[in-house]
């Protein structure tokens, strides 16, 4: 039981890091995205013996939750939380601009 606890957690070091809280930029034009992330996280484990059989087991789940979007922009940063449907009208509001600024890039490299 113990060696299957240790994989275990062995595995969610790997997946616990601060990219993982912090994703990946994405560039888009002269934007920089950066999407912020919420992670729950739960584990178990147990174990039973009898006269007849011995057993364990041990689980464990997960959820990641995007829950903001740092983007910036020359020398100005915005941070935009997606919890909420006004936060959702002012990313909006960006997009022309965003892909226009791609447009751009892609026009004159």
């Amino acid at each position: 039981m113990i060696s299957e606890l240790e994989l275990l957690f062995d595995k969610i070091k790997v997946f616990f890091k601060s990219e993982t809280i912090m994703g990946k930029p994405i560039e888009a034009g002269n934007f920089i995205i950066i999407p912020l992330l919420s992670i729950s996280f739960g584990a178990g484990n147990g174990s039973a013996g009898g006269e007849m059989a011995k057993g364990a087991g041990a689980g464990a789940g997960g959820k990641v939750t995007p829950v903001a979007l740092v983007i910036i922009r020359d020398d100005e940063v915005r941070l935009f939380s997606l919890n909420g449907e006004n936060n959702f009208k002012d990313i909006s509001e960006l997009v022309p601009e965003i892909i226009s600024s791609i447009n751009q890039k892609t026009e004159n490299p």
